[in-house]
């Protein structure tokens, strides 16, 4: 299965890469300042537009009516769920993407000057999408593409302030007031964490203290990830016209999604604290959750480990600076707190929880499970265990070591 969706990415991959020359400008180097970015991420096959395809697919397949298919001939619905929709996908990621790297400071984009240039590359890739969708979809496509991806984009924004209201170090150490955004939007979380409510209780009483901080945390990152994923599939739904009874048959898939999407960033929190690179992230970003004070789960079980010689405390308290905070010592104090692999844990808890909601799906499931692997493999995972396995071995060497002086002195 594997194979297959690698193979499936990278033929998506290449048409994404044709789609992205209807948005070139005529401006060489304002060419080079909008797609900066987004050429580096079409380097490497997309696992969102990927996940636009399964989707469709498995809608196609067990969802829909036969009638409403003669709206897409095999060929039509190819080029839009197989190209056209996923470039859609990845071209509103990438506004995001460059949004992120302003509010985190990432990628070196924290002078004036490289700030200023991210706003005009995100405000011109938008205006470039939104005639790109005018162009290439009918009206009534065109009208609900367009309202689902201001909504995403919006969703994220959103999801961006409550990170820096409700989870950054500075309300840490008060009682966490409620995040309550709007009726549309906190419905919308609402829904989508009832789901993970058994985990997210199940963490609450690990850590009753911080219950409403941890609540928090949850409903944010369901705006910062989760809602692409969900926004996405209701899109697709809509788009394929289906009825009432259609959309509730839809709830198996929406609920895996709202699993998986969180998952997706409980991963991406854990990977932070290791050195690696990404389209949208360098080996400087690091800890820049740390560094930034924003409170994500692998930090909420380090501070609340009893360790009384704490750098992240030391950090967060302003007793030291970030030109002294070395990443692999901060590496290591998670590990020894166990907080790390709290996180991941909890990672894994969802991705069981995700494949239990899967159970209802039918067999193109397996297009979508196999997206889960990235709990179980990836290679800032495989960093972590090759640095406790180094702990590990290095404190057999010490003890070795004191154990023979301590029979030498005998």
């Amino acid at each position: 299965m594997r194979d297959f969706r690698f193979k499936k990415m990278l033929y998506i991959q290449k048409q994404l890469q044709k789609e992205k020359v209807k948005l070139t400008l005529d401006n060489p180097d304002l060419n080079a300042l909008v797609f900066r970015l987004f050429d580096k991420k079409l380097q490497k096959p997309s696992v969102r537009a990927y996940f636009v395809w399964a989707v469709s697919e498995y809608i196609k397949e067990y969802v829909l009516d036969e009638c409403v298919l003669t709206d897409y001939l095999p060929e039509q619905w190819d080029k839009v769920f197989g190209c056209q929709l996923p470039f859609v996908i990845e071209t509103t990621m990438v506004i995001m993407y460059l949004h992120n790297q302003i509010y985190d400071a990432k990628y070196g984009v924290e002078t004036k000057q490289k700030i200023r240039e991210n706003v005009q590359a995100a405000n011109l890739l938008e205006r470039q999408l939104y005639y790109y969708i005018q162009e290439h979809f009918n009206s009534r496509e065109s009208e609900l593409i367009t309202t689902y991806v201001q909504k995403m984009l919006d969703y994220v924004e959103v999801g961006q302030w409550a990170e820096q209201t409700y989870n950054h170090y500075d309300s840490y150490g008060f009682e966490s007031e409620k995040l309550s955004i709007s009726k549309e939007i906190d419905d919308f979380i609402n829904l989508a964490l009832e789901p993970i409510q058994s985990i997210i209780q199940e963490i609450q009483k690990e850590i009753p203290n911080k219950a409403e901080f941890i609540h928090n945390y949850f409903k944010r990152i369901t705006l910062t990830t989760g809602s692409l994923f969900i926004l996405t599939v209701e899109l697709i739904g809509e788009l394929l016209h289906c009825k009432y009874q259609e959309m509730s048959n839809l709830e198996p898939l929406l609920n895996f999604v709202r699993v998986h999407g969180v998952m997706r960033q409980v991963v991406n929190d854990v990977c932070d604290f290791i050195v690696g690179e990404t389209a949208a992230k360098n080996k400087k970003d690091c800890c820049k959750d740390l560094i930034n004070k924003n409170i994500t789960l692998p930090l909420i079980f380090d501070l609340e480990s009893n360790d009384s010689t704490s750098l992240v405390k030391d950090y967060l308290n302003d007793k030291i600076t970030v030109d002294t905070l070395d990443h692999i010592v901060v590496a290591k104090e998670l590990i020894n707190s166990k907080a790390i692999f709290k996180a991941m844990k909890y990672g894994q808890k969802l991705v069981t929880l995700s494949e239990n909601y899967s159970n209802n799906l039918e067999g193109k499931e397996k297009f979508l499970l196999d997206l889960n692997s990235i709990a179980n493999n990836n290679k800032f995972y495989h960093q972590i265990f090759q640095l406790r396995n180094q702990m590990k071995n290095c404190k057999g060497k010490c003890e070795n070591t004191r154990e023979k002086e301590k029979n030498d002195d005998i």
